[in-house]
């Protein structure tokens, strides 16, 4: 019976604590995760600039293919501050990953995931001539605070006579008539 008292007795302890410590942790993580949000939410303005921004979602995607295809690796699609002051707080209510993320660490994953885009996308393009034949859209758009996000489910490009398929440009966000690619990923 002494044996079994030995046995029991730092089994239950072992798990309480464990639970209490469980049940902190995951406090902090929803703290944390409300005071990124907050801070989000504290960052949506009424008015945004969108730099090199064009008129139609159409020709903010071909000026962005087109930049890849003369070398400018993913400059006419958002950059960095774009990024984090404009899409970022715009997108909290989104509920996704970077939704609850730090501005730098979802600009880091963002930026990887862009970066491998880039590179598929230059294999194909760089130095090459192209036509946008078709953008297959996963919806109209997706309301984000104060911008309208319009997704992409693929693009059919025809390059030097060769019809490819690609689902790397994901999403050109909207606002006020100004159009930008702003999620890119592989």
């Amino acid at each position: 019976m002494k044996f079994l008292y030995y046995l029991i007795v730092p089994f239950l302890v072992f798990t309480l604590f464990c639970k209490k410590s469980n049940s902190i942790s995951q406090t902090e993580a929803e703290e944390n995760k409300q005071r990124i949000a907050d801070g989000y939410r504290s960052q949506i303005k009424d008015h945004y600039v969108l730099l090199d921004a064009k008129p139609s979602k159409e020709e903010a995607l071909e000026y962005f293919l087109k930049g890849i295809a003369s070398g400018n690796k993913g400059a006419f699609g958002c950059n960095e501050e774009e990024y984090k002051n404009i899409f970022l707080p715009n997108q909290v209510d989104e509920n996704n990953l970077s939704s609850y993320m730090e501005p730098d660490k979802a600009w880091e994953i963002a930026s990887f995931r862009r970066e491998v885009a880039i590179e598929s996308l230059s294999r194909s393009l760089l130095g090459k001539t192209f036509q946008v034949k078709q953008i297959n859209w996963k919806k109209l758009n997706r309301k984000l605070n104060n911008l309208i996000g319009h997704q992409i489910g693929s693009i059919e490009l025809e390059i030097e006579g060769e019809i490819q398929s690609t689902e790397a440009v994901k999403l050109i966000i909207e606002h006020e008539n100004q159009f930008k690619v702003c999620v890119f990923a592989k």
